[in-house]
């Protein structure tokens, strides 16, 4: 800062000018002008009769103090109000039914219990106990309650559902169902596909979960298979392999179907042979599906696994080879991404996952250990895509192992998760 010594000397002289036209100069003056002014009366100073704060401007908008007292309980209402509305908006915060979610809790089974792990697999806790025979928890796609299976008899079980911690135990239908193994969340997680025996039939089901009803679609004699699975997006179909005939395992056809039952309609063509059709998947956005068969091919016994993808708009299919030194490929499953896949590529009389990208853009990398191809293996994909659960028995006391899919890092996995039934998705 600068100083300005000519406003100073002004300012001074100003002040002192205005000074000499109304202060006195003696002090006889003063005393004959104060005698001679009036005090002003009482009345004109209430602030001498009562206690009054000098200190504070009243405004002229100032609200009288009913009036403050309703304005500062609005106020209080509105971050209520405010407070409510940001702890529902984290709770109503859910995955996308399909692609990459962060890992949540992981679901299994033992000894008629379900059991709840850390998505480490850490801190295992029984969750649904008691008399009753429980297995296969099954998380909804957005991870706020499982389904689960409670059999009632050898081939009876009923279908029931529980929150996301074990909790709300309830029914989700009031009789028991005959051989149902496999169901399948809805994007909307408001319905369940479920395959079961109906009439000594496999048939096609939707539950209603929350009407508690239970509708089977006709499917004009078609005999339905182990793979159901609701098209992404939307959901708005279901696409499943299914034999025309009863019975007649080595003739298998590839559908899809409405879930209001209209629209059934062949989407690959009915194949004849000891294994067609197996394992399908469907890619996160829903475009095609996967699939493979045991078929001719120019190995030195003329036969070998191999996978397919078929457009499921075009119908176009391809065959497709990940590793070209490879005896067969099978099982492949999309990982969360949709950019990759996980597969088991046999070699002779062993057999390894294998991580590839889908476009066969780079050669694939294999992951986990190696098994015989005779050995009960099953495996699971993470939600984020990036551990594989794989154990190798199918029953406690198996080579129970956590793959890094990105290092291949195996670790071993804690013996509850032996009989697992699925990995809950959380917000990322």
């Amino acid at each position: 800062m600068t100083t300005n010594d000519a406003f100073g000397r002004n300012l001074s002289a100003w002040l002192h000018e205005d000074a000499e036209h109304h202060v006195p100069d003696h002090l006889d003056e003063v005393l004959a002008r104060s005698v001679a002014t009036r005090q002003r009366p009482a009345w004109s100073s209430l602030e001498r009769w009562l206690p009054m704060d000098l200190t504070t401007r009243v405004s002229a908008f100032t609200l009288p103090w009913p009036g403050r007292v309703l304005l500062i309980a609005a106020l209080l209402l509105a971050l209520v109000g405010l407070a409510v509305l940001a702890v529902g908006s984290r709770q109503q915060r859910l995955p996308a039914p399909f692609g990459p979610a962060a890992n949540g809790l992981i679901g299994t089974w033992s000894d008629g219990d379900i059991y709840l792990s850390e998505p480490d697999g850490s801190q295992s806790r029984a969750v649904v106990t008691g008399p009753t025979d429980d297995l296969a928890p099954f998380f909804s796609r957005d991870g706020t309650r499982f389904a689960f299976l409670r059999q009632t008899a050898p081939d009876q079980h009923l279908l029931m559902l529980a929150a996301a911690d074990g909790s709300d135990v309830r029914p989700l239908l009031d009789t028991p169902l005959t051989s149902a193994d496999w169901f399948d969340w809805s994007p909307t997680d408001d319905r369940l596909a479920v395959v079961h025996t109906l009439e000594g039939k496999r048939v096609l089901s939707i539950v209603d979960v929350e009407a508690g009803t239970l509708q089977t679609l006709g499917l004009r004699g078609l005999e339905v298979d182990n793979s159901v699975y609701w098209r992404p997006p939307n959901g708005t179909e279901l696409v499943f392999s299914a034999r025309p005939v009863a019975g007649e395992p080595g003739s298998v056809g590839i559908y899809s179907i409405r879930a209001d039952g209209s629209g059934l309609t062949i989407i690959a063509p009915v194949l004849t042979g000891p294994a067609v059709y197996n394992e399908l998947d469907v890619s996160p956005d829903g475009s095609t599906l996967s699939y493979w068969n045991w078929e001719d091919d120019d190995s030195a016994d003329g036969k070998g696994g191999h996978i397919h993808l078929l457009d499921i708009a075009s119908g176009v299919d391809q065959r497709v080879t990940f590793d070209q030194t490879s005896s067969e490929e099978t099982g492949m499953r999309y990982l969360p991404n949709g950019t990759h896949v996980i597969l088991n590529r046999g070699d002779g009389s062993m057999t390894q996952l294998m991580v590839a990208p889908l476009d066969l853009s780079e050669p694939g990398r294999l992951i986990g250990p190696k098994t015989s191809i005779q050995s009960e293996v099953g495996w699971a994909i993470s939600p984020d895509g990036a551990t594989i659960s794989h154990d190798v028995g199918g029953d406690v006391g198996g080579t129970d192992v956590f793959i890094d899919v990105a290092t291949g890092l195996v670790e071993t996995r804690p013996d509850r998760l032996a009989l697992m039934g699925s990995w809950q998705r959380r917000v990322p």
